[in-house]
């Protein structure tokens, strides 16, 4: 994730699925808020885009199972 200069997140996704160092990106979406209104649940306002670090990260997958082999979480530079 990284802040875009309107003020919202671009949240992006990324795989290596040789482990060779090629990665491709497999998902991508644009913070602008309108998520729900659970942003208490953190400490934040309702509704509000995360834009800030943390050293917690958490994925989601709704109706999906997910198996995870040699996950790790990176910081990316923004383009």
């Amino acid at each position: 994730m990284y802040n875009l200069p309107d003020g919202t997140v671009k949240l992006e996704s990324w795989l290596d699925p040789f482990l060779n160092n090629s990665w491709i990106k497999i998902a991508e979406y644009q913070d602008k808020g309108g998520w729900g209104k659970d942003g208490n649940k953190c400490q934040g306002n309702d509704d509000q885009i995360i834009a800030w670090g943390s050293p917690i990260v958490t994925f989601r997958w709704d109706d999906a199972l997910v198996d995870f082999k040699n996950l790790s979480v990176r910081e990316i530079q923004p383009p």
